[in-house]
């Protein structure tokens, strides 16, 4: 064993590892799609070029690695988690050199990132290489890497916020169009090769919720908006609260009592049979007293509560109900 490989050896062993960085930010992606937009920016890319790079310098190619990978993060600030992980391991004196494709993947905050090249990185004694920017701190030892580099970096970071400015132009203009610009909500898919706009799925359906809404309206009117959603949301359903003549009095008592002038109108007598009337499409009416489908485990058993649920069940006075829009198909 010659001296070169027992120094090689002790190296590796004492942790001098070679750190590859890789990022890849939203706004590298495409503003109206999920794929990268410039190819050469993606994480695979990126990762060839790096290896390939270490591979062909024999100072480096003998080194062990360490990858370190912040997919769908901001080059605008630090706070990416792959990166605090690196730096741990840079203070720990496991990492001392860094390889990165260019200077806008390790960050493009131009005050920030000339510091780490600067000040914390040759205080650490750490390599610094930026492959396409062809800066390699190894050059610069007692120096900085003069304009070139801090004027690389204010282009880096002033590209980030007219990219940002863009993104955000371009959703607000989708969002006045009426497009969609996020993910879909449960009961929703995207329509094939259309992907702003949505369509229901009629397997999971659209499920609503509405507590106390309806006391304030006429029966014809929820009588309308139930057959309007039933045609609108197929396969859907909501859960709601109603009362009977004699629960509607006491919420209007109770209105009256906290000083508010709005009425309640809207009472069911009859809750499965009347709905279902109102429309084909309203199906699988479920009626539940209020105790039992509201409170049912929510409430402390005393003298108070087991009367007040004895009334209930006895007068029918409140209920929560289940309701399904029937599929077309079906």
């Amino acid at each position: 064993m010659n001296v070169n490989d027992s120094e090689r050896r002790l190296r590796n062993a004492m942790g001098n590892y070679l750190a590859l960085y890789l990022r890849l930010s939203l706004e590298d992606m495409d503003v109206h799609g999920d794929s990268p937009k410039d190819e050469s920016n993606s994480i695979q890319s990126q990762r060839a070029m790096l290896r390939n790079y270490v591979n062909a310098i024999p100072a480096l190619a003998d080194r062990p690695i360490l990858e370190f990978v912040d997919d769908g993060y901001t080059g605008t600030n630090f706070d990416r988690p792959e990166f605090q992980k690196m730096m741990d391991r840079i203070r720990t004196g496991d990492v001392t050199c860094i390889v990165v494709k260019d200077l806008s993947r390790f960050g493009r905050n131009y005050l920030e990132v000339g510091d780490y090249l600067e000040h914390l990185f040759p205080f650490l004694g750490v390599r610094f290489i930026a492959i396409n920017n062809h800066y390699d701190s190894q050059d610069y030892v007692g120096s900085t890497g003069g304009m070139d580099v801090a004027f690389r970096n204010l282009i880096y970071q002033r590209y980030s916020q007219d990219l940002s400015e863009k993104v955000k132009a371009a959703k607000h203009m989708k969002m006045a169009q009426g497009k969609h610009i996020c993910g879909c909500p449960y009961g929703y898919k995207k329509k094939p090769g259309i992907k702003d706009q949505m369509f229901i799925d009629p397997e999971a359906g659209v499920v609503f919720t509405a507590g106390g809404l309806f006391y304030h309206f006429e029966k014809e009117q929820v009588r309308r908006l139930f057959c309007a959603m039933a045609e609108r949301f197929p396969g859907g359903m909501i859960a709601f609260d109603a009362v009977n003549a004699l629960g509607l009095k006491g919420v209007n008592a109770e209105v009256k009592m906290a000083g508010e002038s709005a009425g309640s109108y809207f009472s069911l007598k009859k809750p499965r049979e009347e709905l279902e009337s109102w429309s084909e499409r309203i199906v699988n009416v479920v009626e539940k007293d209020y105790m039992n489908g509201y409170l049912k485990g929510g409430y402390r058993p005393t003298a108070i509560t087991r009367f007040f649920h004895w009334v209930m069940q006895v007068f029918h006075m409140s209920f929560m109900l289940h309701v399904e829009f029937w599929e077309e198909s079906k």
